[in-house]
């Protein structure tokens, strides 16, 4: 069962993207989100960062792909809760924007 629930927010643009508002149950972590998004979504590669403005992938951020993390952010980030995810992707290619 996925935990990961996505809606559409936007159009499909030109590249073949969208926008995605993410749900899940209860409150989760840094950590928990990046442990289900690598779980669940075997296939997948992109960032996962934190909301800041300017940012585009967000800041601090990590890249992921095929279930592993190609570096982590650091312990003080990963054990906040998230407040909101927001995501952008298409194919397999999918980032994400966790606020916290």
């Amino acid at each position: 069962m996925n935990r990961l629930k996505f809606t559409t927010t936007s159009h499909v643009f030109g590249d073949c993207t969208q926008r995605f508002s993410v749900a899940y149950d209860g409150i989760l972590t840094v950590k928990e989100f990046i442990d289900i998004v690598l779980k669940e979504n075997q296939d997948e590669w992109g960032y996962i960062g934190i909301k800041c403005k300017g940012e585009i992938f967000g800041n601090p951020k990590c890249e992921y792909s095929k279930g592993k993390l190609l570096y982590e952010m650091t312990e003080d980030v990963l054990t906040k809760n998230i407040v909101d995810v927001t995501a952008q992707g298409g194919w397999t290619r999918v980032d994400y924007l966790i606020e916290i």
